[in-house]
């Protein structure tokens, strides 16, 4: 069951999908607190999610990190060394909050340059331009 889930994890392309995966609780534990899965299937989880985030950064949505971060206090602690690992996969994950943004500037300042650049007339529409302000009407389209 342990290696078809391991599987799974690595074959699947939705960091989404995996955060909801990490975050499930699978069952109560001796407090009655949930509990989440073991470390080491948590640590492969949590690696995916990072090679994911970082090959499409813009990946790293809200609901994503909210997953991460409600799962992050119920991490099971039998291994220090990989209850670690975890929590430092975790972190780097949440540095990945808000690149989508930052990535579309690019892309906000090119259709700035671009309208600016329509804004001349003159210099698009030379002869259009020079028929108007000689009052004259453009000649007629052989089509019309």
């Amino acid at each position: 069951c342990r290696d078809a889930l391991l599987l799974s994890v690595n074959c699947e392309n939705q960091p989404q999908q995996l955060a909801y995966l990490f975050a499930t609780s699978v069952g109560k534990g001796p407090g009655g607190e949930d509990r989440l899965a073991d470390i080491k299937i948590l640590r492969s989880i949590a690696d995916r999610i990072l090679q994911l985030l970082r090959a499409a950064q813009g990946q790293a949505t809200d609901s994503l990190l909210a997953a991460l971060d409600k799962a992050e206090h119920l991490l099971p602690r039998e291994s220090q060394d990989d209850h670690a690992a975890v929590v430092s996969l975790l972190a780097e994950a949440r540095s990945f909050r808000g690149v989508a943004l930052n990535a579309a500037l690019p892309e906000d300042d090119e259709e700035e340059a671009i309208s600016e650049e329509g804004a001349d007339l003159n210099a698009t529409l030379p002869l259009l331009s020079s028929t108007l302000e000689a009052g004259s009407r453009p000649p007629e389209s052989p089509l019309a």
